[in-house]
């Protein structure tokens, strides 16, 4: 199960990755900075939970509640550990710059991609069930 859940991970990562770049280059530039962060992490979110519903089988074959929500810790722990580094380490951000990205009264509303990796694999476990 976790060489799995490591994968389906890795594939969030690349899908994140690249709707990130989608966001900058194509609708950022028509949108502005706020709505497109709106619309990119809303699209985030529902493709996440498309993927996440389709390989959930794949990754907890018995779908048992307590394993799904292993999963949805291990990929929230992941998450989190990464984008801190990432924007700590490699891109050299500020603690409150890191902070910030988090800040939903800002307006910033990544959050819901952390509680969607966090509790979607329940709910897709639930739904197939």
């Amino acid at each position: 199960m976790l060489v799995r859940a490591l994968a389906v991970w890795l594939l969030l990562f690349v899908i994140a990755v690249a709707s990130g770049a989608a966001r900058g280059t194509l609708l950022q530039p028509r949108l502005g900075e706020a709505k497109a962060h709106v619309v990119g992490t809303l699209a985030v979110v529902a493709i996440f939970a498309f993927v996440i519903w389709l390989l959930v089988p794949w990754v907890a074959p018995t779908l048992q509640p307590a394993r799904l929500w292993q999963v949805g810790l291990l990929w929230l722990g992941l998450t989190i550990v990464f984008e801190t580094a990432l924007a700590r380490w490699v891109l050299d951000e500020p603690w409150h710059k890191v902070v910030d990205a988090y800040n939903v009264v800002q307006g910033r509303i990544w959050i819901l991609v952390l509680l969607t990796v966090l509790i979607w694999p329940s709910v897709a476990g639930a739904l197939r069930r």
